[in-house]
């Protein structure tokens, strides 16, 4: 009974240790923007396919493909560089800034085992998106929609 009441409370002491440290949550090692760098496909599932690449420095770029059932307006990338900013502010929080509006808001990027998860509160209300990781390469997103097509003019056609 004595070597079974010192077992439960060396688990105890351990368990309490453990949790005071952090060692139960393996995410802790999460910090700065270097830990949610990267390259991310998305898929809808309305069709719509794109990649999202965020940079050392927190730059958030789009690269979103024309040529899928959702678009279906050529094989090419539409490309929105610096679409939005994020800084790291504690954990898993970070402040994003839109880039064409100036509107700013924290959102919480968490790193998984695939790729990243973003949640928040916009004006729809709560959100969480999962993106994942891709081993594509920017330079992989040619021709650029640009260089390939010209929006609409007012005759409806592309060059």
């Amino acid at each position: 009974m004595k070597s079974q009441l010192s077992l439960a409370l060396t688990i105890l002491a351990v368990s309490a240790f453990t949790v005071s440290c952090g060692g139960g949550d393996l995410d802790n090692k999460q910090t700065g923007i270097s830990s949610i760098s990267g390259l991310y496909a998305w898929n809808y599932g309305d069709g719509d396919e794109g990649y999202n690449y965020i940079s050392e420095s927190g730059s958030l770029s789009i690269y979103d493909y024309a040529g899928d059932s959702f678009d279906n307006e050529g094989n090419c990338y539409w490309i929105s560089e610096n679409f939005a900013t994020f800084t790291h502010v504690s954990g898993y929080t970070y402040l994003q800034e839109i880039s064409s509006t100036g509107a700013t808001g924290e959102i919480s990027i968490r790193r998984t085992s695939s790729g990243i998860t973003i949640s928040g509160v916009d004006v729809d209300g709560p959100f969480s998106v999962s993106f994942l990781d891709s081993d594509q390469s920017i330079s992989d997103f040619t021709p650029t929609c640009d260089e390939l097509l010209t929006r609409p003019s007012s005759k409806g056609m592309f060059k």
